[in-house]
């Protein structure tokens, strides 16, 4: 009888051991599952925290870009061209000066041309050289940004909106005519 109930005894703590196990196991496995739930948790809160990121900087971006754009177009607004009797102002400004130089040039040749552009429009230097310059900041503030190439395009896009078909004709004439290193001190 003793030995029966010692072997008894003896199944009963094996199999408590073996349940034991089975629980200890069974846990472990819950574990396992909530660290991969919390480690799940944690990338979609590092992901939302990157794209709140991205979508401040964007915002950031976009403040300042609209600033500096609207700095420009104050800028622009500012710019006058007397000629004759009369004058134009803001955005119309590069109309009379690309009129007058394609209409010098029409006969010239490309010598003859930078002459004229010298002559004429450089005097104007105190006007068109800040215009390039306040032009600068923003194609700047674009390239410089943090941007994806596909954003920067798409900024630059908004920045050539923004040119009349005359500032883009000066633009492409004073590239083409101006030389800083031979006009430089004919400017003032």
């Amino acid at each position: 009888q003793f030995n029966i109930v010692t072997s008894l005894f003896s199944a009963l703590s094996v199999a408590g051991v073996i349940y034991a196990i089975l629980l200890q196991r069974l846990e472990l496995e819950l574990q396992r599952n909530e660290i991969k739930q919390s480690t799940q948790q944690l990338k979609e809160q590092k992901d939302a925290l990157e794209e709140q990121s991205k979508t401040m900087l964007v915002q950031q971006f976009e403040g300042t870009f609209t600033n500096i754009l609207k700095a420009h177009h104050e800028f622009v607004s500012t710019l006058e061209y007397h000629l004759g009797l009369g004058s134009t102002e803001g955005i119309n400004f590069f109309a009379p000066l690309t009129n007058q130089i394609e209409h010098s040039t029409t006969n010239s040749q490309i010598m003859d041309a930078r002459k004229i552009y010298q002559r004429d429009f450089l005097y104007e230097a105190k006007i068109i050289l800040p215009y390039f310059k306040s032009l600068d900041v923003v194609l700047k503030y674009v390239e410089r940004s943090k941007l994806t190439e596909n954003d920067k395009i798409f900024y630059n896009s908004i920045i050539d909106a923004q040119l009349s078909r005359e500032a883009i004709k000066f633009i492409q004439i004073h590239i083409n005519l101006y030389d800083p290193i031979e006009d430089v001190g004919k400017e003032m």
